[in-house]
């Protein structure tokens, strides 16, 4: 395959009239489109790396907690018209039968639209401070016995854990990280100095940033704020503009852009009309496509990728630092950025296709076009 007059998105900048070779499922070359080049011409599109959305419970009616690996499918097939080519399957804080069926589900799944990379898991070690929608009542401290139920019951799909460092023990959290799993700090009630050990130990990451955790404070800065203060630390973004209002995202935007992921944390009321849903075992009420639960709090999103990628830019983000926090900050956040997240030579080919308003035109992945 050979696409002819694409502008295409890098790391550092946009190469404009390019053409790109894909040879078994691999970018081949990149150069400027010379006149005797043959292929088809997409002038006018711009061509990024697929998305990688790494906190995405469900969608269209489908989620990852229905313990159905027809859902996995369902949801694969749905994602990757919003420019998504990988995600991380993604858990909630149910009881332990419930999240043994999700994960059983996982290794049976034959995806066919955007590719799992594995599994996250969000909760059940959280803390009840911050639930958010996950279920109080299901909320556990963590323990190697239990984690290595669930690991195995995946088939070693587990990568992401989203947990609250203060609410664990020092031998969960090392053992999570000799094993290499990425631990993000989320629903937390997380101080300065239980964030400093956190990173002391390691942990560099934090899910969706403002939400669930202790918010920053002149005398302790909680887990927002030490996310600010450290540069090291990757911040999780839903940039819908719900979760977080336009100036949350600009002062992440200031202090953040290189430590960034956008992610949707989509339900399975993305992309159905209003009404209600389930989540977790909860009743979540969606109106103008803001889920929330009985209580008033918010509960997942209903974003796509491609309008958070628009959203940025309509905040100030420059496109080729939000397209990094859509592909490659995902994927070296999982260690596979030495093979997607990039549109260059040897790197999968994966690939979204955009016109100049942004709107998705075409997706590929392993260099298939799919949409």
């Amino acid at each position: 395959m050979k696409l002819l007059n694409v502008d295409v998105v890098t790391l550092n900048d946009v190469l404009k009239k390019q053409t790109v070779t894909i040879e078994d499922g691999r970018f081949v070359s990149v150069h400027d489109t010379q006149v005797n080049d043959l292929g088809d011409d997409y002038t006018g599109l711009l061509m990024m790396p697929g998305f990688i959305d790494v906190h995405q419970h469900g969608t269209h009616g489908f989620d990852m907690m229905d313990g159905d690996p027809r859902s996995i499918e369902a949801i694969s097939t749905h994602l990757v018209h919003e420019g998504t080519t990988r995600f991380l399957a993604t858990t909630m804080t149910m009881n332990e039968a419930a999240i043994l069926k999700a994960l059983e589900s996982y290794p049976t799944a034959t995806p066919k639209g955007a590719l799992p990379l594995g599994i996250h898991l969000e909760g059940p070690y959280i803390s009840k401070d911050y639930p958010g929608a996950q279920d109080p009542g299901a909320i556990v401290p963590g323990t190697i016995e239990q984690f290595e139920q669930f690991q195995a019951a995946s088939g070693g799909a587990i990568k992401l854990v989203t947990l609250a460092p203060e609410a664990q023990d020092d031998a969960f959290i090392d053992y999570l990280l000799k094993a290499g799993i990425v631990i993000s700090m989320g629903h937390s009630a997380a101080t300065e100095a239980d964030v400093e050990a956190a990173i002391k130990k390691g942990i560099r990451r934090v899910t969706h940033c403002y939400n669930a955790m202790s918010p920053l404070h002149h005398r302790d800065l909680g887990l927002v704020g030490m996310t600010l203060l450290h540069d090291d630390i990757e911040a999780e973004l839903i940039a819908d503009g719900i979760h977080t209002s336009d100036k949350a995202i600009q002062l992440l935007l200031k202090y953040k852009a290189d430590h960034m992921t956008l992610i949707t944390d989509g339900i399975r009321a993305k992309g159905l009309a209003d009404g209600v849903v389930d989540l977790g075992g909860q009743e979540v009420h969606v109106k103008d496509g803001i889920a929330r639960l009985k209580n008033g709090a918010l509960a997942g999103s209903t974003l796509t990728l491609d309008k958070a990628l628009k959203n940025m830019l309509d905040n100030g983000g420059d496109l080729v630092k939000v397209s990094r926090m859509l592909s490659y900050h995902p994927a070296r956040t999982l260690k596979v950025d030495h093979e997607l997240g990039q549109i260059k030579s040897g790197y999968t080919a994966d690939f979204v296709l955009v016109d100049p308003r942004l709107n998705i035109q075409r997706v590929a992945v392993n260099g298939e076009l799919l949409i």
